[in-house]
């Protein structure tokens, strides 16, 4: 995931040994994605939780990630089962799927704001 509330969104699905607020860029922590229970009001802190998989989150704080924007990245075990679900749960938590070639769209964006001259591709 990659904004302004890609860390938060993260947080409401990831359990590990700390949030990832946290989380200084650059940085993995292993934990769990879960999923609040249906009685829960919030999945984990304050309630129960179903586990969905066990992750690596990967934190890339602004403007040192891809897009220049906070990105966090959960790697889950291989399959499709178990990374719909946690696509899924992220979803539910606020995320939503990026377009075709959006990250790519917003990482050249990115460098175009903040370089100082123009690039130059090669003929």
């Amino acid at each position: 995931m990659s904004g302004s509330r890609a860390v938060a969104v993260a947080d409401r699905v990831f359990r590990g040994a700390a949030t990832l607020a946290v989380a200084a860029t650059h940085t993995l922590h292993h934990g769990w994605a879960e999923e609040r229970a249906p009685d829960s009001p919030e999945p984990g802190r304050n309630g129960t939780s179903v586990r969905i998989d066990e992750v690596v989150a990967a934190v890339f704080r602004a403007p040192r990630s891809y897009t220049r924007e906070d990105v966090v990245e959960l790697s889950c075990h291989g399959g499709r089962l178990p990374a719909a679900r946690v696509l899924e749960a992220l979803v539910r938590a606020g995320a939503r799927l990026a377009g075709p070639g959006e990250f790519s769209l917003r990482a050249s964006s990115a460098d175009a704001s903040t370089s100082p001259k123009p690039r130059r591709w090669p003929t």
